[in-house]
């Protein structure tokens, strides 16, 4: 594995490791908090917050097991058919995943600059930074796909995001 590789191996882990813990710790703190009273302990924005890193959190999984190819996927046609015939099906079923996560990021995009001058309740913040995680993650995946069909045109083999767990 390249060392540029290997290093953003390692920046996709730290976020990921980051955007968990600090949900679960939020999430902890709002458990806590309703045993206390609301004029001693007002964490009001711990709600919004968990909610922002899961939507977060859940693209970026979604982006680091695309990478890998990991998606979870039905290979029942692909595994009927003769051998010769799954690798074009697979660049077939990449383009067409391409295509989708194209349109999910404009769209994506367009929902965040609509919804930029609306603000959270709790947190005060636009309510974009919700809908950011949908095109930037798409953008990624766009990458993370056509990379994954240039490994397999070079019959390169794919190196599986679980594999370091």
């Amino acid at each position: 594995m390249a060392m540029e590789a290997w290093m953003w191996r390692k920046i996709e882990q730290a976020f990921s490791a980051f955007l968990l813990l600090t949900m679960v710790a939020v999430s902890s703190l709002q458990i806590l908090v309703r045993y206390f009273p609301s004029d001693i302990f007002d964490f009001f924005w711990t709600e919004e917050l968990s909610r922002l890193l899961l939507v977060w959190l859940t693209f970026w999984g979604a982006t680091v097991v695309q990478r890998s190819g990991d998606h979870i996927s039905l290979a029942v046609v692909a595994d009927v058919l003769p051998h010769s015939w799954q690798p074009p099906l697979h660049l077939l079923s990449e383009a067409a995943i391409v295509v989708a996560l194209a349109f999910l990021a404009w769209y994506g995009w367009d929902a965040a600059q609509m919804i930029l001058v609306q603000q959270t309740v709790g947190l005060g913040v636009t309510l974009a930074v919700f809908a950011y995680s949908v095109p930037l993650c798409s953008v990624l995946m766009i990458g993370y796909t056509l990379s994954t069909m240039g490994r397999r045109i070079q019959g390169k083999s794919l190196e599986s995001a679980t594999s370091d767990l």
